[in-house]
């Protein structure tokens, strides 16, 4: 979604035509449908953090990329302005978990805005081999 070449069309689009989305309304919905999304508890929650960062890292590609016109970088430097101030905001959001992520991306934020680099992303860690802890079946072994 936010790949320089799509991002440098949603700028050149809306120019021509201000009635086409924009780069800025994808990245303001992004933010809207992640980082400002209800935080949700348990697992969903983790799975809400885990999209949120992945998110954060990918729009600060998109604000380095030298593919990226310089009006798609702005925008999202932008973009990571008005969420670094929002996350400000959050401090007193009720769950450890979740004051966790707000501080930590504030604390990356900063990081990357005095050592801008792009984000590297690792390969995801390879699935343990067998089942996961407690997904067999033992009632056919008598065992409950």
């Amino acid at each position: 979604m936010l790949h320089p070449a799509r991002a440098n069309r949603l700028v050149l689009q809306n120019s021509r035509n201000g009635n086409a989305l924009g780069l800025d309304d994808v990245l303001g919905d992004l933010l809207i449908t992640t980082w400002k999304k209800t935080p949700q508890p348990g697992y969903m929650g983790e799975v809400q953090r885990t999209v949120n960062m992945v998110t954060l890292r990918h729009i600060m590609n998109l604000s380095l990329d030298k593919g990226a016109s310089d009006q798609s970088r702005a925008m999202a430097y932008a973009s990571l302005m008005q969420l670094m101030d929002w996350l400000k905001t959050q401090t007193e959001v009720g769950n450890r978990a979740w004051a966790a992520h707000y501080q930590y991306a504030l604390l990356m934020m900063k990081q990357w805005m005095a050592e801008p680099e792009p984000f590297t992303f690792p390969k995801p860690a390879d699935v343990p081999p067998g089942s996961p802890i407690g997904s067999h079946d033992h009632s056919a072994c008598g065992m409950w």
